[in-house]
């Protein structure tokens, strides 16, 4: 872990320079079929397909890693996984209205495992809502009150997935009328490696489950 933290200041500042020779070695490659990476970059969240799988290999086929790709302008690493499980009486913070820390410059991916009605509520950055909680004490439950906008509920059946710029998107967690909801959760940052390669050089982070660890970063990046 140490590390990855002495290292991130280092890829920050070095992607800013790899990134535009990236893009014009792909100049006229597809990344993605459909809209997927304009809806993302656009809303910030997307519905996209997926295998419904914890196995990173089978994850990340060709076209969901040339949608991350796509989105970064780089190769992307792996920074936390895990899956999470929650009832319909399970409400913790992630229930209220937020945005995750972490660096601007990152995605979240959440693949459903089981059938469920739960979901994500999201607001699309086209429509800005002036609220923005520092404390888990701040954190709404509603956004009565704070101007216009149509919060959407992402529910995602098996075989896709909800991709999101989840330190920009306002969003929470909606737990499932009956039953569990079962998700596989994956943290994405730009990277100046292939994700195999990044994940074998970071070992510890194998066992990162749901957060960043400390990092420095030009979120300008």
């Amino acid at each position: 872990m140490t590390d990855f933290v002495e290292k991130w200041g280092r890829y920050a500042d070095a992607h800013r320079q790899y990134r535009a020779d990236y893009l014009a070695k792909a100049k006229g490659r597809r990344f993605t079929c459909g809209d997927e990476l304009e809806t993302l970059r656009r809303l910030g969240w997307a519905e996209i397909p997926v295998n419904p799988t914890t196995d990173l290999n089978a994850l990340f086929t060709s076209e969901l890693t040339g949608l991350v790709s796509g989105f970064f302008g780089s190769h992307f690493a792996v920074v936390f996984r895990g899956e999470m499980e929650r009832g319909p009486e399970d409400r913790d913070e992630s229930a209220f209205w937020h945005r995750d820390s972490g660096p601007f410059a990152h995605l979240r991916l959440l693949v459903p495992l089981v059938e469920s009605d739960g979901g994500t509520a999201v607001v699309s950055l086209t429509e800005p809502v002036d609220y923005d909680p520092v404390t888990l004490n701040e954190r709404r439950s509603n956004l009565e009150g704070l101007g216009e906008h149509t919060p959407w509920l992402v529910t995602p059946p098996v075989g896709e997935a909800l991709i999101i710029q989840a330190s920009r998107v306002l969003h929470r967690a909606v737990p499932p009328s009956k039953g569990v909801r079962k998700i596989f959760q994956v943290g994405l940052i730009p990277s100046l490696e292939p994700w195999q390669v990044f994940d074998r050089k970071h070992p510890l982070l194998r066992k990162n489950t749901n957060s960043f660890p400390e990092y420095e970063i030009d979120n300008a990046c």
